[in-house]
This record gives C-alpha cells, structure tokens and sequence, in this order.
C-alpha cells in the first residue's frame, strides 16, 4: 500500500532481524541510503503472509494467515489499535467500500465487517456448502463497482448488492503529476530485454539495453557492446553475512577399490565390521 513517500508491507514468514515470524513494516521511499528505504516503523509477530492492505483514514487494516484482522495507527505505528478474529484462513485482500471491509475466507465464508478506531462488528457471514465431495473455497479478492461486490469461490461467481442501486461511484482520483523527464539526466542502472531466454546452437536473440534515471524512470535506449563473460559471483542480502571462501580444497574420497572384467563380473563384496562412526568406503 502506498501513499505518497509513504509504503506500506507485511510478510508472513522469518526475515532479516530478530527471526520474529511475520512483520507489518512502514517504508519511507523518499529516504534512500546505500540503496534501501527508511524505515519509519514496524511491528513484529503478525503473519501478513497472502493478503494486501487497507488504508483509510490514517488507519492500517492488515489480515494475518489464520483469519484475524488487525487495526493499527499508520503513521505512527506501535501496538495493534485491536484485533478481530473473523475466520481461520485467509489468502483473498480485504476490500474496502461503504464504511465496510468485505473479505473472503478460504474455508468457504465470507464476511462483511464494520471497523472503527475503537474496535470491529461482523455484520454479515455466509458459508457456501459444495455440491460434490470437495468442500467449497475462496481463494481470492472481492471485486466492487457500481454497488455491486463480486466474488468468486471455486464453484461459483457470486454478486451481491442492491437490485435498482443509482448512486454514483467516488470519483477516481487524480494521478500524482510529475515533472517532466529529463533526458540527459544521468543513467543509474541498465535494463536487458529480454531477461531470461534459452537458445538452441545456431540461434540468435535481439537482445535491448534500455537506460533509467536516478527516480526509476526510462531515459533512453542504449547503445551496448557485448561480449561472452563467466558467471558473477553471488550478491547476498543485506544484513546476512558473506559465506567464507575456504582456504584448501576438500580432499577427495578414495578411490574405490575393486575390479570389473566380462568373465567375473562384479567382485563379491567383503563382508566386515566397521567402527562406531565410520562411512563404508
């Protein structure tokens, strides 16, 4: 989720730090240093592992994997504001629309909530039985328009609203404008195009470099000399430790010992006891 230099993100699995499972981070994107963002706040433990966020009103709305949502103050960050446990498994986003969140269930519900910077109601739950011997899921994210809410399950696509609904939606709104693009502005980083590919011997690929500025932004195509070249090292992530180089190779493993010819075949094995510990060779 993202407004203006502002950035927000969760994840449901360890990460760089403390090894903490889950983390709902703020980013300031228009802080950088040595390549990575400022971070503003963050708060640990909550396991933002498939669903997108919400932000309104100042205000952070994040499901975790096993169906809870919590509530937290966006610009400021700190404790959860509360939480709700409305199902036990999520992977669709929650979508806001008429002072709701409507979200979907894996485990064949879905939901209509009522939050508030104080607390969250349930206002509605519905369980889809299925027609066959596979229980019904819902994988994805609702989708609203025109005061109708689509959803899909994995056996139907639902829409759910008021039948003679009039009012007009809330305007889109504006881009965010930019200054023009200064084309001899200096380049920052390169693009390959395309990225991945698999030639047969005898084929040729078109290969395009195209030239990027300091914000992201395309300047200009761009001229390239290529020549054949070994594989780069490994770039590690930051705050992970480099792995050392060994100083002396690994000796090898003995040779086997035995011999093979057409009359004998295999030679029969020695059967014997070797020590506590120790690797037949």
């Amino acid at each position: 989720m993202v407004k203006g230099n502002l950035i927000w993100i969760g994840h449901g699995e360890e990460n760089v730090g403390d090894g903490t499972q889950g983390r709902v981070i703020c980013l300031d994107g228009g802080k950088i240093t040595n390549g990575s963002p400022a971070l503003v706040w963050k708060y640990e433990g909550i396991t933002v592992k498939f669903a997108s966020p919400i932000l309104h009103d100042d205000l952070l709305y994040v499901c975790d994997a096993g169906g809870k949502l919590y509530c937290l103050d966006a610009i400021k960050g700190g404790e959860p504001l509360w939480s709700f446990a409305y199902g036990s498994n999520t992977k669709g986003s929650p979508v806001w629309a008429d002072g709701k969140i409507y979200v979907s269930e894996v485990d064949s519900k879905f939901h209509i909530l009522k939050p508030s910077k104080e607390d969250c109601k349930r206002l509605f739950q519905y369980r889809f039985r299925g027609t066959g011997i596979a229980p019904v899921e819902l994988q994805g994210s609702p989708a609203i328009v025109n005061g109708r809410v689509y959803f899909t399950t994995t056996q139907q696509l639902i829409c759910i609203g008021k039948p003679n609904h009039t009012a007009a939606p809330d305007p889109t709104p504006p881009a965010a404008k930019e200054p023009p693009v200064d084309k001899k502005s200096p380049v920052t980083h390169l693009q390959v195009v395309p990225a991945d590919f698999t030639v047969k011997p005898g084929e040729k690929i078109e290969l395009k470099v195209f030239a990027y500025g300091a914000q992201g932004r395309f300047l200009h195509s761009a001229d390239a000399k290529w020549s054949p070249a070994g594989l780069l090292p490994p770039v590690f992530p930051i705050g992970l430790p480099t792995p050392k180089t060994p100083t002396a190779p690994a000796a090898e493993p003995p040779p086997v010992k035995g011999s093979l010819s057409a009359a004998e075949g295999y030679p029969e094995p020695q059967a014997r006891l070797l020590p506590a510990g120790q690797e037949p060779p």
